[in-house]
């Protein structure tokens, strides 16, 4: 936590620095969304996506958290993201979180790199890849003191979507998800209801997946 304050201490000043003390500062909120839903082995699955930040004319500071909880575990990957508003590469720190109640989470690793946004992929003429980021990462944890690499990319599918998460370290261990998510219904203006479905593959094959479907709420 003390880590997380500085750097948001930090990037506020620096922020008021660029544009004097009357800076104008803004929320943002981009993508939050609650999931609910059954794994294949009749065990229940949670996840919070969490995507709020800070913004002026010159920086932005944000917040993305990714908060799970399955049967007997809980687990949290929270990403602090400090960039330009005119270069599309962000400094990012990252803490991952772990523990089977909430009285018992540990932080279980850290990370700091950067983030390549805006991603976009075009084959043959056609946008193969609308949206996503990639992480490259140095991991300073007990555990894992290597580097990673991972890419999340997603597409529109008519009104639903298709999105992947892919995730190398430099040891050779892999992670790969795939979630669809439906079209959306409007309950109310700003707060939507579609269903999803994933596959999550420890090792990035279909050896020994996990598949998850569930109610998606989004805001």
């Amino acid at each position: 936590m003390k880590t997380i304050t500085k750097i948001i201490y930090t990037t506020l000043l620096t922020m008021f620095a660029y544009n004097g003390i009357d800076a104008q500062i803004k929320p943002k909120a981009e993508y939050n969304a609650l999931q609910v839903g059954i794994t294949d082995t009749k065990n229940f699955r949670g996840r919070i996506y969490t995507n709020i930040g800070l913004q002026n004319n010159a920086m932005g500071l944000g917040f993305h958290g990714l908060n799970e909880a399955g049967k007997d575990y809980l687990f949290g990957r929270e990403t602090i993201r400090i960039g330009s508003q005119s270069i599309p590469i962000d400094a990012i720190y990252t803490t991952r979180l772990a523990g089977e109640k909430i009285n018992n989470i540990k932080q279980i690793d850290e990370a700091t790199g950067i983030r390549i946004n805006n991603l976009e992929v075009d084959i043959n003429g056609t946008r193969f890849v609308e949206y996503g980021w990639i992480d490259i990462v140095k991991h300073f944890g007990k555990n894992y003191k290597g580097l990673e690499a991972v890419l999340f990319a997603g597409k529109s599918i008519g009104d639903g979507a298709l999105e992947a998460t892919f995730a190398l370290k430099n040891n050779g261990q892999k992670y790969l998800e795939i979630e669809a998510l439906t079209p959306s219904v409007d309950i109310i203006p700003e707060f939507k209801i579609r269903a999803y479905s994933r596959v999550e593959m420890p090792n990035a094959t279909f050896e020994n997946p996990t598949y998850v479907a569930g109610v998606q709420a989004q805001l």
